[in-house]
């Protein structure tokens, strides 16, 4: 075999590794079951996300799955509530299925008065019928104040660092069980194990993953002025710590934690943001005659809303005793906004 020969076979065979490395996501996705893929989700909410990130995306010719066509109704509407009502439809689909985790969902106008849903390799078409069909919530609700919402972040991380702490002493009971006993006066003094250069370093790192343990809940966002930040890749993990039943024990019942419908972008990490909200409903969407999602002056989602003479008198109220807190508006049980109550 001639060296021009040799180096072709290794460049193919270079490839070929390459090429196996970037479909092998591909090929472990798309041959799971529905039933694992779910499993695996509830279990593994991190290692399921990178999973189908690096998988091929298929459509629906290749895959399979749920294709529906929705036509807005306008003929209760005036003309001016008419302008937009097909945008706010396909922001309030896009907020259900956002929330139900489908991978690769497209929605998107189609003409005046339609919009079209594909959701590829979709099994649960009646749930989706249902979920995207049914009518939206529109509820106020006031923010937690910082004190109780630190409270109710602590006790999380107390419950996950004792699980964590627990699962870890798993392995040294076993191999205490093992080993023979050893006088102490056997066993190496750690002094002697590092150098004195190196006994910094060390310590520093045992310090950061203390902390680690410590706040195994915290420790995965970032706390600014009241503000909860979750980084896009956390999100997976920090959503399925909220919904673990001894986590749920320890917030307290008048409380709910709460994503906000959109994500945004802070330099280049994108993230999600995460309300502490007071479990009362202070009013409803039934005292709204008119409600709109928009953007205010600095690009920040806003809500324009018109109420009832009943509604007014509500909103005056909470308004009225509670300036200086935030009044979170939520749709279908996302945060749209929580802006800062400054009058009644």
């Amino acid at each position: 075999m001639s060296k021009s020969q040799g180096w072709k076979i290794g460049l193919i065979l270079a490839l070929f590794i390459i090429a196996v490395y970037y479909i092998y996501p591909s090929i472990v996705y798309h041959t799971m079951s529905y039933e694992e893929k779910m499993a695996m989700q509830e279990d593994d909410p991190v290692g399921y996300a990178k999973l189908q990130n690096g998988a091929l995306k298929l459509g629906l010719d290749l895959q399979g799955g749920m294709h529906m066509v929705l036509e807005v109704d306008k003929s209760q509407l005036t003309s001016e509530e008419a302008k937009d009502a097909s945008e706010r439809v396909l922001q309030i689909v896009r907020n259900r299925i956002d929330q139900w985790g489908v991978s690769e969902p497209q929605i998107y106008p189609q003409g005046d008065d339609r919009v079209v849903v594909e959701l590829p390799g979709l099994r649960e078409t009646e749930r989706a019928k249902e979920l995207i069909g049914r009518t939206a919530i529109l509820e106020f609700k006031l923010v937690e104040d910082p004190q109780t919402t630190d409270a109710a972040l602590n006790a999380i991380d107390s419950v996950l660092s004792e699980r964590l702490k627990a699962e870890d002493a798993k392995p040294e009971e076993a191999i205490e069980e093992i080993l023979p006993d050893t006088a102490e006066s056997e066993l190496p003094d750690a002094a002697d194990l590092f150098a004195e250069s190196e006994e910094g370093e060390e310590l520093q790192d045992i310090d950061l993953d203390d902390y680690y343990v410590e706040r195994p809940f915290t420790s995965l966002m970032d706390i600014e002025g009241g503000s909860i930040l979750v980084p896009d890749d956390e999100y997976p993990l920090v959503n399925k710590y909220l919904n673990d039943p001894a986590v749920q024990e320890v917030i307290p019942e008048e409380m709910e934690f709460t994503w906000s419908t959109r994500t945004f972008t802070k330099g280049s990490m994108e993230y999600h943001e995460l309300y502490a909200l007071k479990g009362r409903v202070e009013m409803s969407g039934k005292y709204l005659t008119d409600a709109r999602p928009n953007w205010d002056q600095f690009r920040k989602p806003v809500v324009n809303f018109t109420l009832t003479k009943d509604g007014g008198r509500i909103f005056a109220g909470v308004t009225g005793a509670n300036i200086g807190k935030r009044l979170a508006i939520t749709l279908d049980g996302r945060v749209e906004s929580a802006p800062e109550i400054r009058a009644k």
